[in-house]
C-alpha cells in the first residue's frame, strides 16, 4: 500500500521577537547567562519570573546555549508573567509555589487529568 504524502505546516512561536517586545514597549528587563542556583530540592533553577515591577525575567547560563531549551524556558517564565502579573499575595505566601509538597500534589494532578482526557 503507497504512503499518502501530507503537507505539514511548521508553526514557530516567535519567542524571540516577543522579548523584544516586552523591553522595547513594556520595560520587561531579561537577564540571560546568570546563575540561579538550585531549588530547596537540589533541582537547578533555569528561570525566574520576578513579579516586582519592573518585571524581569532571569535565565540561567546552563540554558543559553541550547536553543529549544532557552526558547521553552523562556516561554515558561512568561506564562508566569501573563499568570501572576496581577497577583498582590505577600511573597511568603507566593513561595507555596515553590514548596516540594505542592509541586508533587501538582505534579499528581496532572498525571491524574492527563489519564482522563486520554
Amino acid at each position: 500500500m503507497p504512503v499518502k504524502k501530507t503537507s505539514q505546516r511548521l508553526f514557530v512561536t516567535p519567542v524571540f521577537e516577543f522579548v523584544k517586545h516586552l523591553k522595547d514597549k513594556h520595560n520587561v528587563k531579561f537577564s540571560l547567562g546568570v546563575g540561579l542556583g538550585f531549588d530547596n530540592t537540589g533541582r537547578k533553577i533555569l528561570g525566574v519570573f520576578k513579579r516586582q515591577r519592573p518585571y524581569e525575567i532571569l535565565i540561567d547560563s546552563k540554558v543559553i546555549h541550547d536553543h529549544n531549551r532557552l526558547k521553552f524556558t523562556i516561554s515558561h517564565e512568561l506564562g508566569h508573567l501573563a499568570l501572576h502579573r496581577h497577583l498582590a499575595l505577600p511573597e511568603e505566601d507566593y513561595n507555596i509555589y515553590e514548596e516540594p509538597e505542592f509541586n508533587t500534589i501538582l505534579q499528581r494532578k496532572g498525571i491524574y487529568m492527563l489519564k482522563a482526557l486520554g
